[in-house]
């Protein structure tokens, strides 16, 4: 296939215009064949302009590694290497998957009942992590999530500005119900449940050593949300 900085006709692109003051706010490129001029046009700040230019023939192929075969960006190298006989790096592999992060999570709206998690006897086993967002423009934020481990579509979410016991504390409180089972990794935010009057009973897990539990006490599940 042709390089990320060449045309389909594989002649060189290059850019011919970046003015941010025009009425459309557009790069635009253009294919140096005479015979081909084949024009490429990039809204400036948009998703695409955050990559060099010639690296964007990559960016598809990337995203396609992440939405639709859900690889994460180690195997995503790996595939596009072997399987697409692409050349990528892992920068840019792990660039692309943080921006779409932050893109995504700027857009996240979870729809959910009002009712507490594990409220009417439904549910026991409840898995909590953290995640941080605001890795391209810098204003970074945390990611709150809780999902009932018997009922993996029953989740919660907040976004936080930091990750501390009392943010951690406040979010437990507002979606579960007290007396349930939290299961965590080691982040010390999740120490206050190992207190004889947290209310909640703690089911604590080594992420570093590779231990997510296992049936109604594991956070695998969390963590692939």
């Amino acid at each position: 296939m042709p390089g990320p900085e060449q045309c389909k006709c594989n002649c060189k692109i290059f850019s011919i215009q970046k003015d941010i003051s025009s009425k459309t706010s557009q790069c635009v490129f253009r294919c140096a064949n005479s015979k081909c001029r084949r024009k490429f046009r990039i809204r400036i700040n948009s998703f695409i302009d955050l990559f060099p230019y010639n690296t964007l023939r990559l960016i598809p192929e990337i995203i396609n590694c992440f939405i639709c075969r859900n690889l994460n960006a180690q195997d995503a190298v790996k595939y596009l290497t072997s399987e697409k006989n692409i050349t990528v790096s892992s920068h840019l592999v792990t660039q692309v998957c943080d921006s779409l992060r932050d893109v995504i999570s700027k857009y996240l709206f979870v729809v959910y009942e009002t009712e507490i998690l594990g409220d009417e006897n439904k549910g026991g086993y409840f898995s909590v992590d953290e995640s941080m967002f605001g890795h391209v423009n810098g204003n970074q934020y945390w990611l709150l999530g809780i999902v009932d481990n018997s009922n993996h579509d029953d989740f919660r979410i907040d976004f936080e500005e930091t990750r501390d016991t009392d943010s951690i504390k406040a979010f437990i409180s507002k979606h579960v119900k007290i007396g349930k089972n939290i299961c965590t990794d080691g982040w010390t935010g999740y120490n206050y449940l190992d207190q004889f009057n947290s209310g909640y009973n703690r089911f604590r897990h080594n992420h570093g050593g590779g231990d997510f539990g296992f049936g109604v006490e594991s956070t695998s599940h969390i963590e692939s949300i």
